[in-house]
Parts: C-alpha cells; sequence; structure tokens
C-alpha cells in the first residue's frame, strides 16, 4: 500500500479514541468487510481474497483471511476484543492488494462494517499526467543538489501497472531518466523505499498506481567537476506546467531557459525567480545549465522551505497557467 504514514496516524488516532469506549467493549464482535469494485462495468469481486490486519495498542495481533461472496461480503466472526482493538482490511483484486480504512472493534455492538475499494488494473500507462512539475536547484558544497516534485495523475478509474517487466519480474509502472552522474538518490511521498528501484540512467517504481492524484518527491546530487553543471530532463508523462526554480548565489546563473519570471519572497525577502514550461509532451527534453564554478570552490546555500515554495508556485500555476485536465477518480 502507498498510504503508510497515513494508516500509521489513523491507527494512533483510533487507538486514542478506542480507551475511551474500553469498559463497553464486547468479549467479540461479527466484522463484515465489503468489497467494491469501483471500476465502470469491471470484473466481478466475488472470491478476492480479503485480508484483515487486527490491532491491539498499534501492535499487530494476528491476520485474518477469508473470501469475498458475490455480494462482495467478507464475514469475520467471533474476533476477540481488547483494550483499543483495531482492525485494518486490505483486499486481492487481480494481482494487486488494495487497502482500505481502519476501523475501532472495541467500544462499540457487536457487529462492525468495514469496506475496501478495489479498481480493475490496466497495463497502458498512456493515461498518466502531470499536473504540475516542480525541479528545485540549490548548491550544497562541491555538489549541485536537485529536489524534484511532480503532481502525477491516474484520470481513468483503473489502476495502471505496466506490461514492461524488470529482471526480476516486477513491473516497471512509472519510470523517471535522471541527469547523468546523478547519486545519491532519495524518495518519499508517494514514492516508498522497497519499492523503488534505482538504475544507472534513474529508478523506477513497480507499484501500480490507484485512480487519483499522487506526489512523487526525490532528490538527487550532482558533482561540480567544472564550470557548469548540465541538467537534461526528459518529459515521460504530458506536462501541464515545469517550473525550474534555484538559490544561487549571485556568481551562478541559470542557463538554457526562457527568460526568468518573478514568483513569491524567500526568506530573505527578495523575489524568487524561476523559469517555466507550459504544456509539454511525452518525449519532449527540458535542457539547462547551472554556469559560473570555479573548480575547488565550496559554495554554500540559505535553507529554503521547499515545501512552501512548491506549494506557493502551485497556487500562481493553478491561477496563471492551469489548463483544463482529464477529470479523474480519487480512489
Amino acid at each position: 500500500m502507498k498510504d503508510v504514514i497515513r494508516t500509521s496516524l489513523i491507527l494512533t488516532l483510533f487507538s486514542v479514541a478506542g480507551a475511551a469506549g474500553e469498559p463497553n467493549a464486547p468479549p467479540s464482535v461479527t466484522l463484515t468487510v465489503t468489497v467494491v469494485n469501483a471500476t465502470a462495468g469491471g470484473t466481478s469481486i466475488a472470491g478476492d481474497r480479503v485480508v484483515v490486519g487486527i490491532y491491539e495498542h498499534m501492535n499487530p495481533r494476528e491476520t485474518l483471511e477469508a473470501a469475498a461472496d458475490e455480494q462482495g461480503n467478507a464475514v469475520f466472526p467471533d474476533i476477540a476484543t481488547g483494550p483499543r482493538t483495531v482492525a485494518l482490511p486490505r483486499a486481492r483484486h487481480g494481482d494487486m492488494m488494495f487497502g482500505g480504512s481502519p476501523v475501532l472493534l472495541s467500544g462499540g455492538g457487536p457487529h462492525v462494517s468495514a469496506s475496501v475499494r478495489v479498481h480493475d488494473v490496466s497495463t497502458d500507462r498512456s493515461p498518466l499526467v502531470v499536473g504540475t512539475h516542480h525541479i528545485f536547484v540549490k548548491i550544497h558544497g562541491t555538489r549541485v543538489r536537485v529536489t524534484e516534485d511532480m503532481s502525477l495523475k491516474n484520470p481513468t478509474d483503473r489502476a495502471i501497472s505496466s506490461d514492461l517487466y524488470d529482471e526480476q519480474g516486477r513491473p516497471v509502472v512509472v519510470a523517471v531518466e535522471l541527469p547523468a552522474g546523478y547519486h545519491g538518490l532519495r524518495t518519499s511521498g508517494y514514492l516508498e523505499e522497497g519499492e523503488v528501484v534505482a538504475t544507472d540512467d534513474g529508478f523506477y517504481d513497480t507499484m501500480a498506481m490507484p485512480p487519483g492524484e499522487y506526489q512523487l518527491t526525490f532528490a538527487y546530487d550532482l558533482d561540480i567537476n567544472g564550470p557548469a553543471v548540465s541538467i537534461r530532463r526528459p518529459v515521460h508523462h504530458p506536462t501541464a506546467n515545469l517550473i525550474v526554480l534555484a538559490e544561487l548565489t549571485e556568481s551562478l546563473s541559470i542557463t538554457g531557459l526562457d527568460e526568468p519570471q518573478t514568483g513569491p519572497l524567500g526568506q530573505d525577502g527578495r523575489p524568487i525567480t524561476f523559469h517555466r514550461r507550459s504544456d509539454l509532451k511525452g518525449g519532449d527534453v527540458v535542457e539547462f545549465a547551472v554556469e559560473g564554478f570555479r573548480v575547488g570552490t565550496s559554495y554554500t546555500s540559505q535553507w529554503v522551505a521547499l515545501g512552501l515554495v512548491f506549494a506557493a508556485l502551485t497556487v500562481m500555476s493553478l491561477v496563471k497557467f492551469a489548463r483544463p485536465q482529464p477529470s479523474q477518480a480519487v480512489w
């Protein structure tokens, strides 16, 4: 699942909330999990495997399994309840596992309901589109540090996988080509450790993408070996807005892009300048360079709150430069 942090937070909240209802908790409950196929005209969910993790005080206690019937219901009778008992349902539809929201078992009645939305899986990756893609460049010592934040959308009602597989038999769902010589890849947000495979040319994600919009955030370093550091970034999916912004000393500059535009104020009170390109197609290439380096010099940059910068520029993009996007299903 892609929502590990969200699940942990919800489990924490349910655990705390369960303490209030603990004195009235029944000794056992029957949990009914309903599997719903959110793909229009999708395949039957009868026989889908439903897995329920039972947690006590946020610690896993046991795992239960059952098959969904023709109506999509999987029934788990006689689940013993203790202090702050929480159930986390999941369902496997096709070859993909989908997660539901945790439900509190203790402190309620003898019958508890939960649901899991599943989707049919498509291997056609062409519907994937990018809303706004930020590339933030700053200098750290003798390296150029690049952080990218990409809003990737699956506007269909199917989970998107791939018919391209790696040597381990894992699908190559979202592939990103990075500049030559990159190193120190770090990922966060939608991209989870264990599902991302780094290569000499970049990385790829192996998990099918459910319908909706997801933030792909990753960072990497480029060594400063001469007066300029080139950055070449192929565009893999149609992109509404790509924004390049940099935190540089006065002796350095970005070349190869259009004239910079003025954005929101930075922490030093000066407007942030950025470069923007719109309506990029898959197969386009964005190339630019950071120039003005003196080899052997260690550069320092003032820290900038990337999240605030990205958020501000995203708002500007939506207000000033947004193009109509396909409607999207929310998972």
